[in-house]
């Protein structure tokens, strides 16, 4: 490795959220801490992750309607033989994605998926409803003044057949969705807030920080999770407290005042600077003390909420694995979700998911497909992304790519 390379690789682990995994690191605060050039920058990741320290590099994106920039998420590889872990053997789960074709989606890489066909499900019920009632009424109307002998319902009733079609398969959906989906957890609010706030381009950053989250919590709150610690009711501080940073949706208690200047004055200017400016705001403002649960938006707690219902089946899923192969100190391991991707000529498509359990040194190693528990039998993602600019028009505004699109 050269020496750039050991410094912004210095640089990434220092800055790391959890063990491996970078989430807030923007380009130009690299290149404040560097001081090398974005070309130099973006080089240097592209070398990394040649070299498969960087495992996985989640474009961030900037989305005005969202009113947040989105950082770069870096997954590194923390058992690589340059990190000196040569000797740091994993366990590796391989979990089968979403399958279009068999039009199925698994909770693994469908989470955000179906939160998000379930708002789109609920909508297009409602809106089919109403329509049909407006016809029927206007039907109803109309045969007022019609004599008894001319009237026909047959064209009703042939809109009636397509319209009852259409809202079940919109039952169906939404019923799909709510099985991947936590059951003990008030999901409307959290569901609006998601749909209001983000779109179709959105969908692959958010499973990301969703996976980066559930990582989290396997990673330092294994036994807690068991013991039913660190729930929906009572989360785990440091985490729901980077969510509310990553997505800048920030605490209802946080006056606008601790804002005043520094937001306004990059809201319309230079875009790039806008996560270091929520940063600072953040460490100004925030106390050290934990934050009571309710004082976060509906859309943070929701996303934790996804986070932590992951969690738990990717725990069951491991813990299951434990008894073919022997108990393994899982308590002690440190957790990564990586996308395998196919890698093709014009594109590469995603096959499926690694769940990494990084252990000490002489832990044995397991590597092998399983078959997630939880999937359902519709493609939801085709659901939603079909109807959603139904209910959400397309911003004329274009999001702008982040943090070197070359990686």
């Amino acid at each position: 490795m050269s020496l750039p390379n050991r410094w912004l690789l210095m640089v990434l682990l220092a800055h790391a959220d959890s063990p491996g995994v970078v989430t807030c690191l923007s380009v130009s605060a690299m290149r404040r801490l560097t001081g090398m050039s974005r070309y130099r920058i973006t080089s240097q990741l592209k070398k990394l992750s040649d070299l498969g320290l960087i495992t996985h590099h989640e474009p961030g994106r900037y989305a005005p309607h969202a009113s947040v920039r989105k950082t770069s998420i870096y997954l590194l590889d923390l058992a690589h033989p340059l990190l000196g872990n040569g000797g740091r053997e994993s366990v590796n789960i391989l979990l089968p994605t979403s399958n279009s074709e068999h039009k199925r989606t698994e909770l693994v890489d469908g989470i955000v998926d179906a939160a998000l066909a379930a708002g789109v499900s609920s909508l297009k019920i409602a809106a089919l409803i109403e329509e049909y009632k407006a016809i029927e009424a206007a039907n109803r109307h109309a045969s007022t003044e019609m004599e008894e002998a001319t009237l026909s319902k047959e064209p009703l009733d042939r809109v009636a057949k397509v319209y009852k079609a259409n809202v079940k398969k919109a039952q169906n959906v939404y019923h799909s969705a709510m099985e991947l989906l936590p059951s003990s957890y008030p999901l409307e609010d959290g569901i609006e807030a998601l749909l209001t706030a983000y779109d179709a381009d959105d969908a692959a950053w958010l499973l990301t920080s969703v996976h980066v989250d559930a990582m989290w919590l396997l990673s330092s709150a294994w036994t807690e999770m068991i013991e039913g610690g660190v729930g929906l009711r009572d989360p785990h501080p440091e985490i729901i407290a980077s969510i509310a940073r990553r997505l800048g949706s920030l605490p209802n208690d946080f006056k606008n005042d601790d804002f005043n200047g520094e937001m306004d004055t990059v809201a319309g200017g230079n875009v790039d600077c806008l996560q270091d400016e929520e940063d600072k705001a953040l460490s100004e403002t925030e106390p050290t003390t934990a934050r009571n649960p309710d004082s976060y938006s509906h859309l943070v707690k929701f996303c934790y909420a996804l986070s932590h219902h992951l969690a738990k089946h990717l725990q069951y899923a491991l813990r299951s694995h434990a008894h073919i192969h022997g108990e393994m100190d899982y308590e002690s391991m440190d957790f990564m979700l990586i996308p395998i991707f196919h890698k093709k000529p014009a594109n590469k498509s995603l096959a499926m998911f690694q769940l990494r359990g990084y252990g000490s040194s002489g832990q044995k190693l397991i590597q092998e497909v399983c078959t997630f528990p939880l999937s359902v039998r519709e493609d939801l993602k085709a659901y939603w992304q079909t109807h959603y600019h139904e209910y959400f028009p397309e911003k004329n505004e274009p999001d702008e790519a982040l943090g070197g699109s070359a990686l």
